[in-house]
């Protein structure tokens, strides 16, 4: 009896953990751009995995909407009987679906459809489930290649699902180095990492963050998954963008086009005097016979 509490119990705690994963992870390590335009605050990974029968969240985190929509294979939410037992979490504002035990029929392509009074974004995950953890991470998220100006800031990040081993000293994680050199970016003032795990450690991931570009920054990163007996390097690059400047010409005098008005003017003026002289009596003739006070 005592044991079966005890496992209720523990059962209780995780679930409460996770919940409160899931509810907490929309609103951390978010961009840094302020404003109310709609679109994505975090990274929006396009692959998700997980093992039967275990707990599962997927997340489209956004900002500015007036209305997210949920669609599985093209069917939208809800999703009765077998098709699918994920829900939706209100308190993350529709954000998040989840389900605490996952079934062969939870693999598919999850849509969710961002909303406002003149914008519609989608963004479709597909869900991979494996009766058994696989051998190799799987990717979920890796930044593509940027270019960027000296001075600006830069953001990457990679994540991939390395599932959880229980084993003594085992453990998983994923950190960023450039290629070209031994820095991993400890903490420091100007590039920094940011390590991250979700859904109990079973996703690993790390944001890269530069402050304030410099020449030196430039080139090729690495970001490297380790889990129990499998490492995996992921290559990111970042080239320079120069800075576009726009050209503003002098306020010079317009001779050529002064030159072509005056020309159009003078052969407009020479028409209407050939003209005069031409006609000139006829009309003048013509219009008072028609249109002249006959004379009493």
């Amino acid at each position: 009896m005592v044991v079966y509490i005890l496992f209720l119990v523990t059962v209780i705690y995780n679930s409460c953990l996770i919940i409160y994963a899931i509810e907490d992870y929309c609103s951390t390590n978010k961009f840094t751009n302020d404003g109310n335009t709609m679109g994505f605050t975090k990274e929006p990974s396009l692959s998700e995995y997980a093992i039967l029968g275990k707990f599962k969240g997927l997340h489209c985190c956004a900002k500015g909407y007036r209305s997210i929509e949920w669609y599985k294979d093209g069917r939208p939410y809800p999703w009765h009987g077998t098709f699918s037992p994920l829900i939706i979490y209100p308190e993350s504002a529709n954000q998040t679906v989840y389900t605490q035990s996952v079934t062969r029929e939870d693999a598919g392509n999850y849509t969710c459809l961002l909303r406002n009074d003149s914008v519609v974004y989608t963004h479709t995950i597909t869900l991979r489930v494996f009766e058994t953890l696989p051998d190799d991470p799987k990717i979920t998220y890796i930044s593509e290649n940027t270019s960027a100006c000296i001075g600006e800031p830069l953001r990457l990040f990679c994540e991939a699902f390395v599932g959880f081993v229980d084993l003594p000293d085992a453990y998983s994680e994923a950190f960023w180095s450039k290629s070209d050199g031994n820095d991993t970016f400890e903490d420091g003032s100007r590039i920094h990492q940011i390590k991250v795990s979700r859904e109990d450690g079973q996703i690993c991931g790390s944001y890269l963050i530069i402050n304030n570009l410099k020449e030196e920054d430039y080139g090729k990163y690495t970001c490297t998954i380790i889990k129990p007996g499998r490492l995996m390097e992921l290559f990111t690059y970042l080239s320079e963008r120069k800075n576009s400047v726009t050209y503003v010409p002098p306020n010079e005098v317009p001779y050529k086009k002064l030159f072509i008005a005056a020309a159009i003017t003078i052969l407009l003026i020479a028409t209407v005097i050939i003209l005069y002289l031409q006609f000139g009596l006829v009309v003048r003739v013509f219009c008072k016979d028609h249109f002249g006070r006959l004379l009493e």
